[in-house]
């Protein structure tokens, strides 16, 4: 697989750079940028209020790393932050990779029924040429196909895969 035309190789930071900084956080996110990494993937879970946070899981445990049990989409943006300081907004993860040029983005969605909403961030922020979408949901992938369907045109690298 040949992506870059200097033939060096593609490179992506998993949750931006979770092995260095707290995975699917603003820190983690800027030092994969500053990595070099091509690619800054991570993901997104929406809440019962619609607000659209980065984590992994609907796993409290795992976003706030272990410091509070329960599940993450029955919290508030405000109790999620009382365990998890550092959890980030989608809006705020857009916000700043939007502003370092160069690095293209891989949004994972992690649940489904938030499709119209995620593309929605992503065209407000600019962002569609420089983003590529994935869900293990294939109602997602045809809802994203749906609202955006520019995905697969050589104008836009955007994908839902």
């Amino acid at each position: 697989m040949n992506l870059r035309a200097d033939g060096r190789p593609f490179r992506v930071g998993h949750k931006g750079a979770a092995a260095l900084e707290p995975e699917n956080t603003l820190r983690s996110l800027r030092r994969g940028v500053e990595l070099g990494c091509d690619l800054i993937e991570f993901d997104v879970l929406d809440l019962h209020d619609g607000t659209l946070v980065l984590a992994h899981s609907d796993d409290l445990l795992e976003v706030s790393h272990g410091a509070a049990a329960g599940r993450v989409r029955e919290q508030t943006l405000g109790s999620l932050r009382e365990v998890a300081p550092e959890l980030p907004t989608f809006d705020q993860a857009l916000e700043l990779l939007g502003g370092m040029a160069g690095v293209g983005l891989h949004v994972d969605l992690k649940w489904h029924g938030y499709e119209d909403a995620a593309a929605e961030a992503i065209r407000r922020h600019g962002l569609v040429e420089r983003s590529v979408v994935s869900s293990f949901h294939a109602a997602s992938l045809r809802r994203l196909a749906h609202v955006e369907p520019d995905h697969g045109s050589p104008h836009h690298t955007t994908v839902a895969v």
